[in-house]
C-alpha cells in the first residue's frame, strides 16, 4: 500500500525529508536458537507495523535497520543509499544511517533539557548552536511543548518524554523512521492522547516508518501497512483491514479478535479439521479457513429451536472475564471462542465442563482460500 493521500509536502530545511526516501531490507540475523530472515519493503510515505508474539523477531528486526544489531547478515537500502551490504563489505555505522529512531524507553539524554535533546541530532551533524535550538524550538511548538523546553526528562510526564524522543528522533530530518513500542510506557489514558499526536506526526512524515508494536489497536490507527513475525519470518502482510478479515495464523485470528477454523470446503459444507463441519451462506470449494468473531457464537442450555443451520453441543473448557463479556471456550467439535454477558454466563450457568448448544449463522462465516 502506498502513501496515505493526506501526507502534507515536504519544504526544506533542517527537521524536514526533502524527498521521501523508501526502505528495501534483506534482514537476516542467526543465532544459537533463532533465526530471522525477513524480506521489507517500505514505500516513502509509509508506515509499517510489525506485529508477532513474544520473541517473533520484531526488536531484532528492528535493531538491524537500526544497525545495533551485531553480527547482522542483512542488505538494508534507504532510498539510493545501501546501509548494509555483507557481500560488498559494506556496514554503516548507526549514527552514519540517516535513521531516526524512537526507543521503547525513549532514552532522553538525562543531563539535557528538552530543547537540547532535539537539538542533539542536528548538533552531532554540525549544525550551529544557535540554529539547531531554532529547529528544537519548533519541534517543541509543533509536539505542544513550547512550554517545557528548559525542563530536563526527569521533570516530564511520560507523555512528555514520547513526544520529546520523538521531536528528536525527526528534527533532523531522517530518511527512515524505527519506533519501537513507541506506547508501551504509559497508561491508558495518555496512551490514548498520545496515539493521536503520534499518528498526525506519522501522517505529514515523507519518509519510511516502521514501527514496532504488540498492541493491535496501536498498528490499526498508525500504520498503513501490517507485517505479522512469527518464528522470525513474514506469516502475513496488508492493509490493516484485511489482516483483521482475513488472519492467516492462530496468532492472528486471537490478535484481532477471531475464531479461526482450517477445513475442506464442498459447497456451502466445511468440514473442519479436527471434526465438526459448518455450513457457508454461499459455496467454495477446497481448502479454506473460516473465521467468526467470539460474539457470533450464541450459547443454549437446550437446543435451539427453529432450524439454524450450524448447531452443535459442546463443552466449557476454560472463562474469562474481559472488560464487558465473559470469553468462553469451549470444546466441539469444532472448538472455538464465544463471548457472552455476565448475565448470560449465570443464566446458563457456565463453569468448566457445563455442557451447551451453540449456534452461529452462516452469514456470519467468512471462508477465504487457506
Amino acid at each position: 500500500m502506498g502513501a496515505r493521500a493526506e501526507r502534507g509536502p515536504a519544504t526544506g530545511g533542517p527537521g524536514m525529508v526533502m524527498e521521501g526516501a523508501g526502505l528495501q531490507a534483506h534482514l537476516r540475523v542467526s543465532r544459537p536458537s533463532f533465526a530471522l530472515d525477513l524480506e521489507l519493503v517500505v514505500q516513502p510515505g509509509e508506515v509499517v507495523a510489525l506485529l508477532g508474539p513474544n520473541g517473533a523477531g520484531k526488536s531484532t528486526a528492528l535493531r538491524a535497520l537500526a544497525g545495533l544489531e551485531p553480527a547482522s547478515r542483512s542488505v538494508v537500502r534507504i532510498g539510493g543509499t545501501v546501509l548494509d551490504d555483507p557481500e560488498r563489505r559494506i556496514s554503516r555505522a548507526p549514527q552514519q544511517r540517516g535513521i531516526g529512531v524512537v526507543f521503547q524507553d525513549y532514552l532522553l539524554f538525562e543531563n539535557l533539557t528538552a530543547r537540547d535533546n532535539i537539538a542533539f541530532g542536528l548538533r552531532a551533524r554540525g549544525v550551529g548552536r544557535r540554529d539547531a535550538r531554532a529547529v528544537a524550538d519548533d519541534w517543541l511548538d509543533r509536539v505542544g511543548l513550547s512550554e517545557q523546553g528548559n525542563s530536563k526528562p526527569r521533570a516530564l510526564s511520560g507523555g512528555q518524554a514520547q513526544r520529546v524522543a520523538l521531536a528528536r528522533a525527526l528534527a533532523f530530518g531522517p530518511d527512515a523512521l524505527l519506533l519501537d513500542e513507541p506506547l508501551a510506557a504509559l497508561d491508558a489514558r495518555t496512551r490514548t492522547d498520545v496515539r493521536t499526536s503520534l499518528a498526525k506526526h506519522l501522517r505529514e512524515y515523507r519518509g519510511a516508518a516502521v514501527i514496532v508494536t504488540h498492541d493491535p489497536l496501536d498498528a490499526m490507527v498508525l500504520a498503513d501497512r501490517l507485517v505479522v513475525i512469527e518464528n522470525g519470518a513474514m506469516v502475513q502482510s496488508g492493509a490493516p483491514q484485511d489482516v483483521a478479515r482475513r488472519p492467516r495464523t492462530d496468532y492472528v485470528a486471537e490478535l484481532v479478535g477471531l475464531n479461526l477454523l482450517m477445513g475442506q470446503a464442498d459447497g456451502e459444507a466445511v468440514a473442519i479439521d479436527g471434526g465438526g463441519v459448518l455450513h457457508l451462506a454461499h459455496p467454495t470449494a477446497g481448502r479454506v479457513q473460516v473465521a467468526l468473531r467470539p460474539s457470533s457464537v450464541a450459547l443454549y442450555a437446550a437446543a435451539p429451536s427453529g432450524s439454524p443451520r450450524n448447531v452443535w453441543i459442546g463443552t466449557v473448557t476454560g472463562l474469562e472475564p474481559r472488560t464487558d463479556v465473559i470469553r468462553v471456550t469451549i470444546d466441539g467439535p469444532p472448538t472455538l471462542a464465544a463471548d457472552v454477558t455476565l448475565a448470560a454466563a449465570a443464566d446458563l450457568r457456565l463453569q468448566p465442563g457445563t455442557r451447551v448448544w451453540c449456534s452461529v449463522k452462516a452469514t456470519e462465516l467468512e471462508a477465504y482460500p487457506a
